[in-house]
C-alpha cells in the first residue's frame, strides 16, 4: 500500500499545511490592520459628534450649580430650615451620590480594561508561539 505513494507525499502535505497556516496568519494580520484603519476612520467621522457631546456635557455641568441652588431653596422652604442647613444637606447628598457613581465607574472600567488586556496579551503570546513554530517547520524543510 505504501509503495504506491511517492516518498515525498508526506513532505508535500506538510508543506501545504504550513502554507495554509501561514496564509491564515497573514489574513489575521491583515484583519488587524483593517481594524486599525477602520478605527482611525471611525474617529475621524465621529470627531464632530464627540465635540458636540463634550460641549453639551460642559453646558450641563455649568447648569449644575444653579440646579443645586434650586434644590437647596426647595429643601429650605419644604422643611422650614435655615439656608445653611439646607445647603449642607444638598451638598452632602451630592457628594455622596457623586462619589458613589465615580467609585462604581472606576471599578467597572478597571474590570473591563483588565479583560481587554488579558485578551490582547493572550493573542500576542499565541501569535508569537505559532510564528516560532512555523519558522521551525520552514527551517526543517
Amino acid at each position: 500500500m505504501n509503495s504506491r505513494r511517492p516518498p515525498n507525499a508526506y513532505a508535500g502535505v506538510r508543506r501545504n499545511f504550513i502554507a495554509l497556516i501561514q496564509d491564515a496568519f497573514r489574513l489575521g494580520d491583515l484583519q488587524l490592520q483593517l481594524f486599525q484603519v477602520d478605527a482611525i476612520e471611525f474617529w475621524k467621522k465621529t470627531k464632530l459628534a464627540a465635540i458636540v457631546c463634550a460641549v453639551s456635557a460642559l453646558g450641563m455641568l455649568a447648569a449644575l450649580p444653579i440646579f443645586l441652588l434650586g434644590i437647596t431653596y426647595y429643601v429650605q422652604s419644604a422643611f422650614e430650615i435655615s439656608l445653611a442647613t439646607a445647603s449642607l444637606i444638598v451638598a452632602l447628598a451630592t457628594i455622596t451620590l457623586g462619589g458613589l457613581a465615580a467609585w462604581l465607574s472606576v471599578k467597572n472600567v478597571t474590570r473591563a480594561g483588565g479583560i481587554l488586556a488579558r485578551s490582547k496579551e493572550e493573542f500576542r503570546q499565541n501569535m508569537a508561539w505559532l510564528r516560532s513554530a512555523m519558522n521551525q517547520q520552514s527551517e526543517e524543510d
